[in-house]
């Protein structure tokens, strides 16, 4: 049997959550050293004023209270007495879409063995935060649908866990061939085909492609980015080419006991948070690159970019896991009133059964490290946990 199907859905009107106690952008834009501000308006003494609200007790518990001075910024709020102030599922502006091929077979080779296959290749994408499959409440998962909220930036992306290029399992179910009426040891005797005969091996080989990955905010640039809306090109535009590189072995160096898979470009930079010049990365110093083209923005006073997709993959990864087990009938259940039906099942399980580690994590997303864009293949980078052995034992009556 074979059976394929479209699967998709389409999602509207999602609730998104806003902070309705923003700082003015206004303030914000005249310390951002990308539209010709200066970061010392804010950062500095300039920024700052005595703060009215100092040791008085109804601000007990927050900078308010203790405080000799604070931001000028809290002061350009619509209610400076208060921080942020979230109001849940305020707009429902969030949107979601989810296209897949999916192809599922079955074939009964014989009364002893059949299998089983799928494949899916799945695109997702996200206008706000909430992805199909995560239920939102807001307690468990408010949604966090901005690259800028305090801009009015929203986040259009490729999903990261949900938009795979290629997902496949096959699986099976098997009578082994030893025992009696079977391929090998036909003739054995009785004791020794209640030992062999009627074993049953399930196998289950998983396989997917690498998730899209996208750097996080990664530390040097704050609030109010989300989405790594802090990324851009080199002219300030948000990203618009790919900044994924054909997966490739670095080998250990004198700065690298182990190997690195290397799956973004090194040819990346950051710019100074005071004059907004572009740094090269170490690791795009190490790989030799001629220009940079990608950059993290030099502080949180930018506007947040809009990037949809960074054209980067992960490894991706495969796992093989295998049961055995085998039914003991009982007949003497039934004179110790146990029913005719009496039955001892013994079970083993082997989860990664090759032992075969994943090297599907995060890519390094600081571009001020030179292991930025790579994964560590040392002891910590497996994320999947080493061969499982479970051995257990069932009894039905």
């Amino acid at each position: 049997m074979i059976s394929l199907s479209y699967v998709g859905n389409r999602i509207p009107n999602n609730p998104e959550n806003i902070n309705i106690n923003e700082i003015s952008p206004q303030w914000n834009a005249q310390c951002d050293v990308e539209r010709g501000g200066d970061r010392q308006l804010c950062d500095g003494p300039a920024g700052q004023i005595a703060n009215p609200f100092l040791g008085i007790t109804a601000f007990g518990g927050s900078s308010y209270y203790n405080s000799s001075t604070l931001s000028k910024s809290n002061f350009t709020r619509p209610y400076p007495e208060f921080g942020d102030i979230t109001e849940n599922g305020a707009t429902n502006d969030g949107k979601s879409w989810y296209n897949s091929f999916q192809a599922v077979g079955s074939h009964q080779l014989s009364s002893t063995l059949s299998i089983h296959a799928t494949y899916t290749h799945a695109r997702a994408l996200t206008l706000g935060g909430w992805v199909p499959g995560v239920g939102w409440t807001p307690s468990n998962n408010p949604p966090t649908g901005w690259v800028d909220q305090l801009n009015h930036v929203f986040a259009r992306e490729v999903s990261t866990y949900a938009d795979i290029n290629h997902s496949v399992t096959v699986s099976g179910v098997g009578i082994l061939p030893f025992g009696r009426n079977r391929l090998l040891l036909s003739n054995a005797n009785g004791l020794v085909d209640q030992i062999v005969n009627g074993w049953e091996i399930s196998p289950l080989y998983t396989y997917y492609s690498g998730f899209a990955w996208r750097p996080s905010d990664s530390g040097g640039s704050g609030q109010p980015y989300d989405h790594a809306g802090n990324w851009e090109m080199a002219d300030g535009s948000p990203i618009t080419k790919s900044m994924g590189v054909q997966h490739n072995l670095l080998a250990p160096d004198g700065q690298h006991k182990d190997s690195r898979i290397r799956g973004v470009t090194p040819c990346v930079g950051y710019k100074d948070t005071n004059t907004g010049a572009i740094i090269p990365s170490p690791a795009a110093t190490a790989a030799g690159c001629s220009s940079i083209e990608f950059v993290r923005a030099p502080n949180g006073y930018s506007v947040g970019r809009a990037n949809e997709d960074f054209g980067v993959r992960q490894p991706g990864a495969y796992r093989f896991d295998m049961a055995v087990s085998k039914n003991f009938a009982i007949a003497e259940g039934s004179k110790i009133h146990l029913g005719d039906q009496m039955n001892l099942q013994i079970r083993a399980d082997l989860l990664n059964a090759l032992n075969h580690p994943d090297w599907d994590e995060g890519y390094n997303n600081d571009p001020t490290s030179i292991d930025w864009g790579t994964i560590g293949k040392g002891p910590s980078g497996p994320t999947n946990t080493p061969r499982y052995v479970q051995l257990s034992a069932r009894l039905s009556f």
